[in-house]
């Protein structure tokens, strides 16, 4: 194929794209449609699809060819390789590529290209040829700009078990404003918690300004990375029965729901600190109102170690301790 006729073929493909899924952010129905598009439209390939990041693996997702391997590990064959290096990845020969994981064995070559959204892998698109070196600069540049435009029009959620055990506490972020979608949501989130008789006395004030950040943080002792974080929640309670307790699950579930959101967080306490008169004055609360808890959110620019847990065994007991 001519080198012209392949990028009309494949900005056709990407137009394509843009029409399949315009106003439509269900991820799983967009991968499913963009694998049906790809494998129908590219000429030699033997397999199209998508492997999705779920916890720390890549896991099978919509696809169009025979059946494929189901789990594969970061770092492992070619689409391992492509997320834990982060990188587009073209093999010219599948068979000389070390730790090649083979699953149709017709396969002679392959372009795996990573997905974003949010700054964070979420998969991986992954294409196969029976024919050596099938896939070039031009299909990169091209496909690069398909997955682009994939997952800016995805909406790419982690569930809730994944995003309960992924969760770390980030101190380091970017300089990105966190979206009012995704504050909303967060909120949205917050919201729903548990409440002790359905009193609902939590309530949230959203800090983005940088000034207010660094003053806040001036104000906490071990807090520094507030001022840095482009978003902070304080989550605040009206004074009643089970004010703590309901505002704790809130805080819960807004650190949950910004794993999932592809955010990141660290929760600095409030209640019953030496700062915690200071940060109430600063937030200008009335004196039936109390600090619960601080939120620190953004885009992670780190990536945390995961601390040591006690395992379940040790903490596990059943009808009496």
């Amino acid at each position: 194929m001519l080198a012209i006729e392949k990028k009309e073929i494949l900005t056709q493909i990407n137009e394509q794209l843009k029409a399949l899924i315009s106003d439509e952010y269900d991820y799983l129905a967009n991968l499913s449609n963009a694998a049906a598009l790809l494998y129908n439209e590219l000429e030699d390939v033997n397999w199209a699809g998508f492997y999705l990041m779920k916890n720390g693996e890549l896991v099978l997702g919509p696809f169009q060819g025979l059946p494929a391997c189901i789990r594969i590990e970061v770092g492992s064959g070619v689409c391992g390789s492509a997320v834990e290096d982060e990188k587009t990845y073209i093999v010219e020969d599948v068979h000389k590529f070390e730790g090649h994981i083979a699953c149709d064995s017709a396969s002679e070559s392959e372009i795996v290209i990573p997905l974003y959204s949010d700054d964070r892998i979420v998969g991986v698109l992954d294409i196969d040829s029976p024919i050596k070196g099938r896939f070039d600069e031009t299909d990169k540049k091209h496909l690069e700009e398909f997955a682009k435009l994939l997952t800016k029009e995805s909406k790419f959620q982690i569930d809730a078990l994944e995003s309960i055990k992924t969760r770390r506490s980030v101190r380091k972020y970017k300089d990105k404003k966190v979206e009012k979608e995704k504050i909303n949501e967060l909120i949205d989130s917050a919201r729903l918690a548990p409440s002790g008789k359905n009193i609902q006395p939590v309530e949230y004030v959203i800090i983005e300004d940088g000034k207010r950040r660094e003053e806040l943080a001036n104000i906490v002792s071990g807090g520094d990375f507030i001022a840095e974080a482009p978003l902070t929640i304080a989550v605040i309670s009206k004074k009643c029965e089970h004010d703590i307790e309901d505002g704790s699950a809130a805080t819960e579930n807004i650190l949950i729901s910004a794993r999932a959101q592809g955010l990141d967080s660290c929760w600095v306490a409030g209640y019953k600190k030496d700062y915690n008169k200071g940060v109430e004055e600063f937030l200008e609360l009335s004196d039936d109102y109390r600090l619960i808890s601080l939120l620190a959110i953004g885009y992670s620019d780190q990536r945390p170690t995961p601390p040591n847990k006690k395992s379940i065994e040790e903490v596990i007991h059943y009808e009496k301790f």
